[in-house]
């Protein structure tokens, strides 16, 4: 893949996926809206064996690129590493996938990093996001994690989330100068308040300058749509208004 390519997170697609569609029998549909790029989330799969297999063989055959959203944490409540996560590791090896990305969980200090070398050893870029908690989701604890990673010598990067700081509370304008250097992938959502609650939006409807922050972050970086749309319209405008900033094919 590109650095700058422009990626579909399957998330775009809920509406499709609630009705029962498998993430693959969504493909040809995105691939039809201009991408090349596909986010896939592990908690969409239904018989997750046979669709990576199957998604492994389309993206080969169709030259589409694979990205792998892994909705756990890397450390327990009692402060273990998760115990599934060489199983992940497996999975986004055989999606052939180029970014695999987690949240980080109950991380305390470095001697939990112990363990973490693994990542190293993998052929794709491992990424951590600012999911929507105050554990992994608030900018000073994202800092501590990806600093004591980086003095460990543990190759860990960053997934900035534009609309997720906007739910723990934090400015995403904050979070994106104090987290730049680490950012190696970049999701797009916005959001807005109705009745004292956030809803994610596309970029133009939403409550946030998205233009702005993305000014703030790294441009070789692929960047992904991330919120709940069937209108095409919508998803098209969007694309359209990245790829006018340097971003897509």
């Amino acid at each position: 893949m590109k650095n700058t390519d422009l990626v579909f997170n399957t998330l775009v697609a809920q509406e499709k996926i609630n009705s029962g569609l498998t993430q693959l029998e969504i493909f040809d549909y995105i691939v039809d809206l201009g991408f090349n790029s596909i986010e896939v989330r592990r908690e969409y799969f239904k018989n997750i064996d046979s669709e990576v297999e199957a998604i492994a063989k389309y993206s080969k055959e169709q030259n589409i690129t694979i990205l792998y959203s892994v909705p756990e944490v890397i450390f327990l409540e009692n402060g273990e590493l998760n115990p599934n996560i060489e199983h992940y590791f497996t999975e986004a090896c055989n999606l052939h996938a180029t970014h695999v990305k987690m949240t980080i969980g109950n991380y305390q200090n470095k001697e939990q990093l112990q363990n973490l070398k693994i990542i190293n050893e993998q052929p794709f870029s491992f990424t951590v996001e600012n999911d929507q908690t105050e554990q992994s989701g608030t900018i000073n604890h994202i800092l501590k994690f990806l600093t004591e990673a980086e003095q460990s010598g543990i190759n860990i990067g960053y997934t900035y989330d534009l609309g997720n700081f906007r739910y723990v509370g934090e400015s995403e304008i904050v979070g994106a100068k104090a987290l730049k250097e680490y950012v190696r992938y970049i999701h797009l959502k916005n959001v807005t308040r109705e009745n004292d609650l956030l809803r994610a939006t596309s970029l133009e409807q939403g409550d946030i300058n998205w233009r702005k922050v993305i000014t703030l972050l790294p441009t070789d970086v692929p960047v992904a749509l991330e919120y709940p749309s069937n209108i095409k319209d919508e998803i098209l405008t969007d694309k359209r208004a990245i790829e006018v900033l340097g971003y897509g094919n």
